[in-house]
């Protein structure tokens, strides 16, 4: 049945145009190379020790050079498989 509901509003008078208000930017990005390890000390009853990385993590950080995936790391995302890194070890 024809004529149910409301009637289309005036395309020059919505709100929303679904455009966007800023435009984009396009970043020039920073490839970095795999950082080293670094050393860190740990707190072991009382006083501070070298921390000895275990040898799945090694292998793991050893991984991640060979991976395509790493061609286009920046310093960000080597600084945030550091940090897992140490997570994964820790644990």
């Amino acid at each position: 049945m024809a004529g149910r509901g409301f009637v289309p509003k005036d395309p020059d008078a919505r709100a929303r145009r679904n455009s966007d208000p800023i435009a984009m930017r396009v970043l020039a990005r920073g490839v970095a190379k795999q950082p080293d390890r670094p050393t860190i000390a740990i707190e072991k009853d009382g006083k501070l020790a070298k921390f000895v990385w275990p040898a799945i993590m090694l292998e793991w950080w050893r991984m991640w050079p060979e991976s395509p995936l790493s061609a286009d790391f920046t310093s960000t995302d080597w600084s945030e498989l550091r940090d897992t890194a140490l997570l994964h070890a820790r644990y």
